[in-house]
């Protein structure tokens, strides 16, 4: 499964991480995914992944949490969905610098694990 960091669609990201479950656990549904991200309604998850919802704050968190992701891929997932929510230019672009910036912390954080 790729890193959250090589998507540009938050949405694609969740439909590849709910197909590499399903096959790691062919009894991976959209129920036990809701269940591990603590929502009541797996209609709502399959419904922000086909488009049809936006996330609220508290759910992307807890999808972050549910996939495995650490601090820096949460705050790339979070900038992620409002990246792709952005309806003007300005606010695409301040989202975009967003995840420049996180790529590149990213970088840096695995540069000094490689050198120690």
């Amino acid at each position: 499964m790729r890193s959250v960091r090589n998507y540009a669609n938050y949405r694609k990201f969740l439909l590849d991480y709910y197909g590499a479950m399903q096959k790691k656990d062919p009894e991976f549904s959209y129920r036990k995914f809701a269940k591990q991200v603590k929502h009541a309604n797996a209609s709502f998850l399959h419904n922000i992944m086909h488009g049809r919802r936006k996330p609220e704050i508290r759910t992307i968190i807890s999808i972050a949490a549910a996939a495995g992701m650490d601090e820096q891929e949460t705050r790339y997932f979070a900038n992620l969905v409002e990246l792709n929510h952005a309806a003007s230019a300005p606010v695409r672009q301040y989202f975009q610098n967003e995840l420049q910036f996180i790529r590149s912390c990213g970088n840096i954080l695995k540069y000094r694990k490689k050198k120690k």
